[in-house]
């Protein structure tokens, strides 16, 4: 199965799951990460995560694509998810000696940022607290797609995050985005 198919499989089993299970208004996160986690147990996890975060080609940029995370990231699969980021995160690392780190925050809201704390925080103690061999080999973070209410996640954040980070952390409003990415994979 292509990588494209993957997804667009994926995406009819979520809207399978939402025809079944019209979507709440009031638990639509806990329905959220019910259908998250019947995604994960359905598919591949580790093509999942693969098609998730990956290596620029040619590159020291590692890329995490937020829009593949939220259809299968659950509590049961973080500790995979962190993990594998971390094994990418050594691989750049012992290939050239550095890495970046882009992210991909496309239709990101306040309340994922709430829905997915858990997955934040132990990304952040695993690899952007002070001291890591990652914080210090980070040499830029760029944020893409980022939503109109990053100062208040930051804020939720940001005392997770290394100062050393922080200096490196560039943030592209969805106008700057496009541009930008296509930058990233030339």
């Amino acid at each position: 199965m292509s990588e494209n198919n993957l997804l667009k499989e994926v995406e009819q089993f979520q809207n399978t799951y939402y025809s079944k299970n019209s979507k709440n208004i009031f638990f639509k996160s806990k329905q959220k990460m019910d259908c998250a986690a019947q995604i994960s147990q359905e598919f591949d996890i580790g093509r999942l995560i693969e098609k998730t975060v990956y290596l620029v080609p040619n590159t020291n940029r590692v890329y995490f694509d937020y829009t593949m995370f939220k259809l299968y990231g659950n509590p049961d699969n973080y500790q995979m998810i962190v993990k594998y980021v971390m094994s990418v995160f050594q691989h750049c690392i012992e290939t050239y000696g550095e890495f970046e780190l882009h992210v991909n925050l496309n239709s990101f809201t306040i309340t994922a940022a709430e829905r997915y704390r858990a997955a934040i925080e132990l990304f952040c103690n695993e690899c952007m607290k002070g001291r890591t061999r990652y914080a210090s080999l980070l040499t830029k973070m760029c944020i893409y797609n980022s939503p109109g209410m990053i100062e208040h996640v930051t804020g939720l954040f940001g005392g997770m995050i290394d100062p050393l980070i922080r200096e490196r952390l560039v943030i592209y409003n969805k106008e700057e985005t496009g541009s930008k990415i296509e930058e990233l994979f030339c």
